[in-house]
């Protein structure tokens, strides 16, 4: 059986690859070549996407690239409340993750691997 934290991380990893998969059979429209609403719409699905995953990199622990990822949807959000947004999301589950009792299990495991 798969333990709760086990099943978060495969779950978050999935969702990583359904956005990547997204990304890569979605490129961004033209401008000039497709409506400006259809660009608008892109660009706002764009963003939540790549938030998603910023946060499911947050989630299972890889910083470097959920920076990198929350990074470059900062700099392309189409609405400035959409980063405080996110930022506020991130913060809160940086602050589960760090108050989980599911840590003290992962810092177990990491000094019982190192003996």
């Amino acid at each position: 059986m798969k333990t709760p934290w086990r099943l978060k991380r495969r779950v978050r990893k999935e969702v990583i690859a359904i956005c990547e998969e997204w990304l890569k059979k979605n490129p961004a429209p033209e401008k000039g070549k497709v409506p400006e609403d259809a660009v608008v719409k892109y660009w706002n699905n764009w963003y939540w996407l790549i938030t998603t995953m910023g946060e499911a990199y947050t989630g299972i622990g890889d910083e470097v690239n959920a920076a990198q990822v929350l990074s470059k949807a900062y700099e392309k959000a189409p609405e400035s409340w959409m980063q405080s947004s996110t930022g506020a999301q991130i913060n809160k589950l940086q602050s589960l993750l760090a108050n989980s009792p599911l840590r003290l299990i992962a810092n177990i495991k990491k000094d019982s691997s190192t003996n």
